[in-house]
């Protein structure tokens, strides 16, 4: 249906690519995600609060234990649409943004493609916003996990989860935490532009010698 030449293929192509990326990714790594959640808020305030868990092996008997395999997928389809989103955003708007830079330009570059420190802001403008847009689906993501296995579960459906955050803290709620998460960007944004950076030099060294 997207041909090589088809014009909104350019656009379309890289979002659906980052979209499967994160969709892949969730699917296999849930469980971890999902135990290690579980893990990093279970803290025992004092003696007669005990702690639920002692390690990712003691984790992992008890949710399979109390919910079956099931119990280490609760909460996948939120994260996967999360992640999807995030993904889909932040892989299309990097490569698009990159690439109309590149088409307006590229012919002021010795080099023929985007100086580094461009590259660098196109990728974080492309994590904040895709941040800021699939956040609140993380956050309900991340409360069901938290809430899931307790006997009392306060939050049974997505509508419960959405409500009982507007009532406590207002749609505020919805991006608790996420001035972190924008700063920790840095880091994948620097991962991606090296990983553009190394890939370009290397073709470079490779055209002369006639190697694809």
């Amino acid at each position: 249906m997207l041909g090589p030449k088809t014009s909104c293929s350019h656009i379309v192509v890289p979002f659906l690519s980052g979209g499967a990326v994160g969709c892949t990714s969730c699917t296999i790594l849930y469980p971890l995600h999902f135990c290690n959640t579980r893990i990093t808020v279970d803290v025992g305030d004092n003696k007669t609060i005990k702690r639920e868990f002692y390690g990712l092996n003691d984790c992992i008997n008890k949710i399979y234990k109390s919910d079956g395999y099931k119990g280490f997928y609760q909460g996948l389809t939120l994260s996967m649409c999360g992640l999807s989103l995030y993904r889909s955003i932040y892989f299309g708007a990097y490569i698009v943004g990159k690439r109309g830079y590149l088409n307006n330009y590229a012919a002021d570059s010795p080099t023929g493609s985007a100086p580094f420190f461009i590259s660098l802001t196109i990728a974080q403008l492309a994590a904040c916003v895709a941040l800021t847009v699939s956040y609140p689906l993380d956050t309900i993501s991340r409360q069901k996990m938290l809430w899931s296995g307790r006997e009392a579960r306060n939050y049974v459906s997505m509508r419960q989860v959405i409500s009982t955050i507007i009532e406590k803290d207002g749609p505020v709620g919805f991006y608790r935490g996420m001035s972190a998460n924008l700063i920790s960007a840095v880091c994948g944004s620097l991962i991606l532009v090296t990983y553009d950076v190394i890939k370009e030099r290397f073709n470079q060294l490779m055209e002369p010698k006639g190697i694809c």
